[in-house]
């Protein structure tokens, strides 16, 4: 059972990891009820922010429940959590077009 745990584990890490783009972007944008814009596949965001105020970095959380996915654009790695494995980090492509996504939405959340 842990392997095929590890196994589903790994896949869902690559399949982040070959399009990350694909679990936020424009196309899934729309507007909750009291006018919060929300992204589809994005489960949580969490900024890591400066003490200037400036943008570092993203956390994002793409899948919970079994696996745990988040991607980083700090760490430029998408990082998978499931039953007690070991957590599987990847590289991912395109990693300063995600960061720069994540960024021009943590500024236009400033400009409130």
């Amino acid at each position: 059972m842990r392997n095929e745990t590890l196994e589903h584990l790994q896949n869902s890490v690559n399949a982040v990891v070959q399009e990350p783009a694909g679990y936020f972007c424009y196309e899934d944008e729309y507007e909750s009820d009291d006018g919060d814009v929300l992204f589809g596949s994005v489960l949580d965001i969490e900024y890591i922010i400066g003490s200037d105020g400036g943008f570092i970095g993203v956390t994002v959380c793409v899948g919970t429940g079994g696996p745990h996915l988040e991607l980083s654009t700090k760490e430029n790695q998408v990082i998978g959590y499931w039953s007690g494995c070991e957590p599987v980090r990847k590289y991912y492509p395109n990693s300063q077009e995600v960061a720069e996504f994540w960024q021009e939405m943590y500024e236009s959340l400033r400009t409130y």
